[in-house]
């Protein structure tokens, strides 16, 4: 992996496009709102809390020079 990259594996298709990540957010909050379950939001949202806090961690361990840390 080189430095820049997206680490989390799914997101990482992408090709780290902010625009095409942010757009599929949207279809599926819009979805779902649509469906009436908008508390499945309350998961997704816990679930983007952990892919920050992982990030967060992965910055830090490259920060302090242990690549392998996580």
């Amino acid at each position: 992996m080189k430095d820049g990259e997206e680490m989390f594996w799914w997101s990482a298709s992408f090709n780290s496009n902010i625009m095409v990540k942010a757009l599929l957010a949207m279809v599926v909050a819009f979805v779902l709102v649509r469906l009436g379950k908008e508390k499945l939001l309350h998961y997704l949202n816990a679930g983007m809390g952990f892919v920050v806090l992982w990030n967060g961690i992965n910055v830090v361990a490259y920060l302090i020079g242990r690549h392998n840390l996580v």
